[in-house]
């Protein structure tokens, strides 16, 4: 199953980073990693860690890519 497009942590560590996933576990086949968005669990507000949390799926990875592309926004607007 490689169709869809999803945003998660790389782990359960608090300096994890939010990666774009294809695919979802299936018998044997894992998801590969199809995009690293340099942002990590540390950078963002209760809320968005949450919504990453959630793992967010998309159609399309370019949906996904846009989707971090906001968060990464948001989380620049907050830094000092």
């Amino acid at each position: 199953m490689r169709s869809g497009y999803f945003v998660a942590y790389e782990n359960a560590k608090p300096d994890a980073r939010v990666l774009v996933y294809r695919g979802k576990n299936f018998l044997w086949v894992s998801p590969t990693v199809e995009a690293d968005s340099t942002l990590n669990r540390r950078d963002l507000s209760v809320a968005l860690a949450k919504e990453i949390l959630a793992q967010p799926s998309f159609s399309s990875s370019a949906d996904a890519q846009d989707y971090v592309n906001q968060i990464r926004d948001v989380v620049e607007q907050v830094k000092p």
